[in-house]
């Protein structure tokens, strides 16, 4: 079922980019929900804040992963709007800075649990003992801890945008580059978009049960859930003793902690949270401390 206004002729929809990237792949995974009589337009960002405050009319964010926790940049995002209005938007949490981003603030609508392997690439040519660094996207890097350290232990590794920027980036080599050869980590669709680069090994994550949850965001305010049954609300938490309210009153499902602006708190440590409850969760507990509390939507 399309979620688009009939009149609508074409839609946008950004993504972690490049083309091959597994944000592309949820994207794709979104497009049957969105794309009914409408042309959509796919638009690759650099990076997740480049997502989260693109334009689009629809963004995909990675928000967590069964290995490697929360993807700490999207959370950035998410909490953002806790700091709009506070100096014009000048407040940041963590490097985001607050504010409505765009035509207005992105809503969450959808989710999708993507099956996650990694590849180890290298240009053609290049071999298992030749390979000196390896860059992917640290969530990659993470999930590949073990393999890394036990096949490439003396190789350096760096975070990069993303794991299909990450593999096209071995076909651009410049001397700001690491010496020697690299290597690495992303899906194994970038083969088929890159034939000069090279696999040299399938499955690096450590286990086979690895899942990464995209969510789905829309800019549209009356712009309804895609899940037939929605069974779950996100909200943006500035304190502790909201968070508390909503485990006295709701099911938790998750809770994503993250350092907040130290000038929002008299705290050594402030902390904002993004927080998963069941969709049966009753707001009249949280009335009281509605400035506190943005819900960011329903999936």
């Amino acid at each position: 079922m399309s979620i688009m206004d009939p009149s609508t002729s074409k839609i946008s929809l950004a993504y972690l980019g490049p083309e091959g990237t597994y944000g592309h792949q949820a994207a794709q995974v979104f497009l049957p929900a969105l794309s009914e009589d409408v042309d959509v337009e796919l638009i690759p960002c650099p990076t997740i804040s480049d997502v989260y405050h693109h334009p689009s009319d629809y963004l995909v964010l990675p928000v967590q992963n069964t290995l490697a926790g929360s993807v700490t940049e999207t959370a950035d995002c998410l909490l953002s709007p806790l700091a709009s209005g506070r100096e014009n938007g000048k407040v940041e949490v963590g490097g985001i800075k607050g504010g409505n981003p765009g035509p207005s603030r992105p809503r969450i609508i959808g989710s999708t649990d993507l099956e996650i392997a990694h590849c180890l690439v290298v240009r053609r040519g290049v071999n298992m003992d030749d390979i000196k660094w390896v860059r992917s996207h640290e969530q990659a890097l993470t999930q590949s801890t073990i393999f890394l350290h036990t096949h490439l232990p003396f190789a350096t590794l760096h975070p990069w945008r993303s794991t299909a920027s990450a593999a096209l980036s071995l076909l651009q080599l410049s001397p700001e580059d690491p010496p020697g050869d690299g290597a690495a980590l992303c899906s194994k669709a970038v083969l088929t978009l890159y034939p000069q680069l090279e696999l040299l090994y399938e499955g690096t994550q450590a286990g086979n049960d690895n899942f990464t949850r995209f969510l789905l965001l829309s800019r549209h305010p009356d712009r309804p859930s895609i899940c037939p049954i929605p069974t779950s609300n996100f909200f943006a938490c500035r304190d502790s003793m909201t968070l508390s309210t909503l485990a006295q009153n709701s099911k938790l499902k998750a809770v994503h902690a993250r350092p907040a602006p130290v000038e929002e708190s008299s705290e050594r440590y402030p902390t904002w949270y993004l927080v998963e409850v069941d969709s049966s969760t009753i707001y009249s507990s949280l009335d009281r401390k509605r400035e506190d509390t943005v819900k960011l939507g329903t999936c």
